[in-house]
């Protein structure tokens, strides 16, 4: 009867330890597919950061360029109105002169 019990209990304990085994491979595998979604979510992410950072230099140039053609055109605009300043003072000091 006591060799039955003993029987019994280890046919127990082995059919736990292979249920438990079950469990923690299925477990891992879980696991393993999760972080390999997450892995492929981050090169995603990367990917697109990449293409994002190459478009954002290309913005910076643009800009750059646009801030020069900028800076030309008020540089020249700031010359013109000097240049008419000049000129509306010419008659003045010409009137002066004329006195």
């Amino acid at each position: 009867m006591q060799r039955l019990a003993e029987d019994r209990l280890n046919h127990d304990w082995t059919s736990f330890l292979a249920d438990d085994a079950k469990r923690w491979n299925a477990h891992k595998l879980t696991l393993d597919e999760q972080w390999r979604e997450h892995a492929r979510g981050h090169e995603k992410l990367s990917a697109g950061l990449s293409a994002h950072e190459g478009r954002l230099a290309t913005d910076d140039e643009r800009l750059k360029l646009m801030e020069d053609e900028a800076r030309s055109r008020l540089a020249e605009l700031h010359a013109l109105i000097r240049e008419w300043a000049l000129e509306g003072e010419r008659p003045a000091k010409e009137a002066r002169r004329a006195r």
